[in-house]
């Protein structure tokens, strides 16, 4: 897939491939470097609505905010883990942007994956 708009955030490259779609919204990946995003990016309004003042919301509804992280714990770490099995590879470099407590990166690494947070 080509795309005359706006090119790679990472390389600039143009060309991307389509890779899946999830909640409304297509995940390319970059031909060039691999990066894989969202095509098109969120706006402005859609980020603010996505990353609110309730964010994260603890199933029980009881803690609100990054602190409902700690207490569940364990069921993080098996959703990532579950997430990271359906990835079409099991090792490489990945970049996990907005990593919150980390266990993401840590499931991800825990597999073989050469993985960092920010």
């Amino acid at each position: 897939m080509s795309d005359a708009g706006r090119g790679c955030v990472v390389c600039g490259g143009r060309e991307r491939r389509h890779q899946r779609s999830q909640n409304g919204y297509a995940i390319v990946r970059c031909t060039d470097c691999g990066l894989r995003f969202l095509d098109p990016q969120p706006t402005e309004a859609e980020l603010t609505a996505l990353y609110g003042e309730y964010y994260y919301v603890s199933p029980d509804s009881r803690q609100r905010g990054y602190e409902g992280y700690a207490t569940e714990a364990e069921n993080w770490r098996r959703t990532f883990r579950d997430r990271l099995r359906d990835l079409p590879a099991t090792h490489g470099r990945l970049l996990d942007v907005g990593a919150a407590t980390g266990f993401f990166v840590e499931q991800a690494n825990a597999i073989g994956w050469d993985a960092v947070g920010i």
